[in-house]
């Protein structure tokens, strides 16, 4: 069922770095829980009872319902199957036991004698199977049989392990390792295989006798592809008396003499179908001349087999000489696609006198000549696909005189106006991806059309068009889309019968705002189909459907419709589905819909419309109407506009406001505690500082150069530019992505400053300087963005942060993505200054340690290793923090400005700062365990806009939450258990997530609906296992 609705992570690492760490405990509390195996799924699949148990680690047969009629096995732990391992299952009749993962597989004597009225089993997969000679006896009903992939050799087909299978009709033996191709005589017991597959083999000759026990028999299929077969020495007929549907030889290490060689061996044996696809050596290639193409003798061991169909699709032909096909008169179906052709000579096709279809799509013709064609003239040929063929020229009378062609297929060639010619019968003409920009000659080509693809070129008189097309009276079915369509000189009558119109992807609001081509359906009372997506439409002319009252699909989406008048629709009684989806709608009048009595389907999507009382009208309407809603939300959705800010309750303000002093005072009250001896969390640590104590301009020149240096690399013209997610007006910005190389920049500034003799440890002696200076600049640049907020456009303001009320607005943050230029405050503060900043100081702790120490304690060395690699992760993922709730939903004010400047990079490092002046001992096994812990494979983000009630997402609603405080709790470990200080950063951390977890739920909830709450009935736990 749909993905996991994610909208609240703060950085790409932490949504990805340690997930994995969820399964493993929760897997170990399943296995405390309980010892049992996962039971089998029962289901109605198409009126079969499925007993699906796959992939459920099972070592023996489980408990299934007796009734059931297929049961699914693959992907358990197997190893044997006896007589006794299944109930007596009457009623059985598909059994799959594919790919068992257990070691080898044995199947014993009559291992499937208690589900005997099985008509398919699968036995694939199973690599070194163990087949008992009498593993199928019994069996008299089984239809089709997988053996593929099981390590087999040429024994299975010569023991007589299928003599009990008199009802088979399909045995698949492929991906084996069988070398010769000699059915034992039991084979002819098997009157009702018609199917034997046995590609991917290693057989590499077949001659005289050894088919000997199919003769009489008629297979639709014989694959032998992809083997070694070899027709270097001669041999007697192996397919005598033994007639083939289909003969697949493709794919084997032949050349072209080669094939004529078995071919000769074939001399009157009857095959329908041959397939010689995906060989490498079957022609000469474009530019090489070492290798062979056909020629007139390489089918003539061919001549008295009856082919019908030729398929040579994907070898390396590059010329077709004359005469190359001339010993199968008989052939119907002639495929040559996606080789290299670049000539076809003159009587390249004589003596295919009854030739229907010739597939030459995706070649390098260049251009057509009469000449190529001129013997398929006097042949009932009824498609001809030139396809993808580079065609830039045709030349006259090449495509005239072929009395019975239906289908002629061009596209995606490089034509810049229809080609001459005269097809009377044409029904089906493909000219869409070419250069054609005129329809001149089109009716003399194809004068009886029923379908016309004319996409993807470069017309643009709309007027001329209609008018020529009106001469193919049955035209029916006609695509137009993704042309230059954006005038209409003269109106003419067009065509009268069209019931399918694609006119999407051009630029008909330029024609009809000139007042031009407005009558272009009145004539269409047929028509059911009209696309006219992506046309710029501003206004619906009016009267424009008028005549089209048939119509039954409509798409207007991709336009810039503000609103819709009240006899947009009239007319379209018999409409079933209206498209709608991305116009700038503001408002909706109700009546408008009115007309459309049987609609049954809207598509919404990308709606952003005003909440007023026309709105309410049209929710009536689709009620009263039982119209499905197709869009991002389920239901339309809808902006007030007045009042201009939302009313906010008084303990919002008083905690706004409560924040503004609390937040600093808790980082300069931890950073305190740090360095007291006893560190404890709840002791006040007596002297306080004093203001002028925290005040240095010093640091805070310091600070300010910290994030100019990285606003310098911010800016630097390098990494990809990437849009952000759709913003209220549906447009979107862009971000450049070019955090990973500022952080090695940084690195060797950093680098290259110790080497000039600065001290790093200066950052500790002065910590409580440089937060107090942080502090500083958090609230400057809050300030200025509340000043800038105030000229910025209502529709550039945040949701949450609009509120009237300034003080709350200050702390929230009014603009959503405030900008100077190019330059994006938010993006920029995010991770850049705060993230690479921790992990300075982290270094500058590490640092501090070895000064005072003589090296860096291994309690040290690990969390600088943990958080460091988070910070890597971070900006290795820096794509990811678009979508993020900080990014998409959050106004940037003083929150998110003191968490990203002071917060994250003093705070963050608080581990660190502790081991500065508490060290700890830490013991191998311990630091092996940590590191175990906090190294554990991730698992995956859903995404996407469906709902995941499987794998992790089954267990609790956010594991990825779960799996970051698993992390965290990795990086307080190596400050051991004596202290709780180290651990305040988990503390804070499951509070912001619970909060973070609550903001999730209200968005999913908004965003899903009723499948939200299923899955919150089905999934009760939010972060925690049985506890929350």
């Amino acid at each position: 069922m749909p993905g996991i609705c994610h909208t609240g992570q703060r950085w790409s690492a932490q949504r990805v770095a340690v997930r994995i760490c969820v399964a493993v405990l929760w897997q170990a509390a399943l296995g405390g829980a309980t010892d049992s195996l996962p039971h089998c799924q029962h289901t109605e699949v198409n009126a079969w009872l499925v007993a699906d148990c796959q992939a459920q680690g099972h070592q023996d047969v489980p408990q299934i319902r007796r009734s059931a009629q297929v049961l699914l096995l693959n992907f358990n732990r197997l190893s044997a199957i006896s007589s006794s391992s299944f109930p007596r299952m009457e009623s059985l009749r598909k059994l799959s036991l594919g790919k068992q993962q257990g070691g080898p597989l044995s199947v014993g004597e009559r291992a499937f004698e208690n589900v005997a009225g099985i008509t398919f089993l699968d036995l694939g997969g199973n690599w070194n199977i163990s087949l008992h000679p009498e593993a199928l006896a019994g069996l008299a009903r089984l239809e089709v049989l997988l053996l593929d992939s099981n390590g087999f050799d040429e024994a299975i087909l010569e023991n007589g392990h299928f003599r009990d299978l008199v009802s088979l009709r399909r045995l698949d033996l492929s991906g084996n390792g069988i070398r010769r191709l000699r059915p034992d005589p039991t084979f002819r017991g098997l009157g009702q295989l018609s199917v034997l597959q046995l590609k991917l083999n290693r057989v590499e000759a077949l001659c005289g006798d050894d088919l000997r026990a199919l003769r009489g028999r008629h297979l639709a299929l014989l694959d032998l592809s992809a083997n070694r077969l070899s027709a270097r020495q001669a041999c007697a007929n192996p397919f005598r008396n033994l007639m083939l549907g289909t003969l697949d030889v493709s794919s084997n290490r032949w050349g072209v003499a080669e094939a004529e060689r078995f071919f000769a061996g074939l001399d009157g044996a009857w095959v329908q179908r041959l397939k010689l696809r995906h060989s490498g050596a079957i022609g000469s290639g474009f530019g090489f001349r070492n290798l062979a193409d056909l020629s007139a003798t390489t089918f003539s061991g061919l001549r008295h087999s009856g082919l019908l169909s030729l398929d040579l699709s994907h070898d390396f032909l590059n010329e077709l000489v004359s005469s190359a096909f001339s010993a199968l008169p008989d052939l119907r179906i002639l495929l040559l696609r996606a080789n290299q052709i670049t000539k076809i000579h003159a009587g390249a096709f004589a003596g295919l006198g009854r030739l229907r279809v010739l597939d030459l799509s995706g070649n390098l013709l260049g251009e057509l000549y009469a000449e190529a064609l001129q013997d398929l003239k006097s042949s009932p040929l009824q498609r001809l696909a030139l396809g993808s063929n580079h065609i830039g020229a045709v030349q006259q009378g090449a495509l005239e005189g072929f009395g019975a062609l239906q289908v002629l297929d061009l596209q995606d060639n490089a034509l810049s106006r229809v080609p001459g010619g005269r097809l009377p019968s044409l029904q089906r003409l493909e000219l869409g991806q070419n250069r054609i920009r005129d329809a001149w000659g089109i009716e003399r080509l194809g004068p009886n059309l029923t379908h016309l693809d004319f996409s993807a070129n470069r017309l643009t008189d709309l007027g001329q068009l209609w008018g020529r097309l009106g001469a193919i009276p049955p035209l029916q079915f006609l695509n137009l889309s993704h042309n230059r369509l954006s005038r209409c000189f003269r109106d003419e009558g067009g065509p009268a019968h069209l019931r399918e119109l694609d006119l999407s992807h051009n630029d008909l609001g330029r024609i009809w705002q000139a007042g031009a081509c407005r009558r272009l359906f009145q004539r269409l009372e047929s028509l059911t189909v009209l696309n006219l997506a992506a046309n710029a439409l501003q206004a619906l002319p009016e009267g424009l459907f008028q005549g089209a009252g048939a119509l039954q699909t409509l798409d207007l989406g991709g336009n810039l419709l503000p609103t819709l008048p009240e006899d947009a629709f009239h007319g379209l009684a018999s409409l079933h589905m209206l498209s709608l989806r991305g116009n700038p709608l503001v408002a909706i009048a109700p009546a408008a819909f009115h007309p459309l009595v049987c609609l049954r389907t809207l598509d919404v999507q990308g709606w952003t419309l005003l909440c007023d009382c026309g709105l309410a009208g049209f929710q009536s309407w689709l009620q009263s109407e039982e119209v499905a809603l197709v869009g991002d939300e389920g239901s339309p959705q809808c902006v007030q506009t007045s009042p201009s800010f939302a009313r906010i309750s008084l303990s919002q303000f008083l905690r706004a406001a409560l924040f503004l002093f609390l937040l600093p005072a808790t980082v300069i009250y931890l950073l305190l505690v740090c360095r007291t001896e006893q560190a404890r969390l709840f002791s006040l640590p007596f002297p306080l500082p004093t203001l002028q104590s925290l005040w240095s301009p010093q640091d805070l020149a310091l600070v300010l150069g910290w994030i100019g240096l990285q606003a310098v690399l911010y800016m630097l013209p390098t990494g990809k530019v990437v849009e952000g997610i759709p913003l209220r007006d549906k447009s979107r910005l862009q971000y450049r992505i070019n955090g990973s190389r500022s952080m090695w920049l940084t690195a060797l500034v950093v680098g290259a400053s110790l080497a000039g003799g600065l001290r790093l440890s200066y950052i500790y002696d002065h910590f409580l300087q440089l937060a107090f200076s942080a502090f500083l600049v958090a609230f400057a640049l809050s300030a200025l963005l509340y000043l800038k907020a105030l000229l910025a456009p209502e529709i550039a303001l945040a949701p949450g942060g609009n509120s009237g009320n300034p003080i709350y607005d200050f702390f929230m943050g009014r603009e959503l993505n405030p900008r100077i230029g190019t330059f994006d405050l938010k993006f920029f503060c995010e991770l850049r200054p705060g993230l690479l900043g921790w992990a300075l100081i982290n270094m500058a702790m590490l640092v501090k340690e070895t000064e005072l120490r003589g090296s860096p304690s291994l309690a040290m060395i690990l969390v600088n290793g943990f958080q460091l690699l988070y910070v890597v992760d971070a900006f290795w993922h820096e794509e990811a923090v678009l979508t993020t709730m900080d990014i998409a939903h959050d106004g940037f004010g003083f929150m998110l400005a003191f968490g990203d400047l002071a917060w994250v990079p003093f705070l963050y490092s608080l581990q660190a700062h502790f081991l500065v002046t508490h060290p700890q001992r830490l013991s191998l096994p311990m630091a092996a365990g940590i590191v175990i812990l906090n190294g554990l494979q991730t698992i995956p983000t859903a995404t996407g806009r469906h709902l995941l009630v499987s794998g992790w997402w089954g267990f609790v609603r956010h594991p990825n939450y779960l799996g970051d405080l698993i992390m965290a709790f990795a990086w307080s470990l190596p400050c051991g258990l004596a202290h709780i200080l180290p651990y305040f950063y988990i503390l804070y951390f499951t509070a912001l997530l619970i909060h973070r977890e609550a903001r999730d739920e209200q968005q999913c909830l908004k965003k899903y609906g009723l499948a939200w709450q299923e899955y919150c009935r089905r999934v009760p736990y939010r972060i925690f296992p049985y506890l929350y």
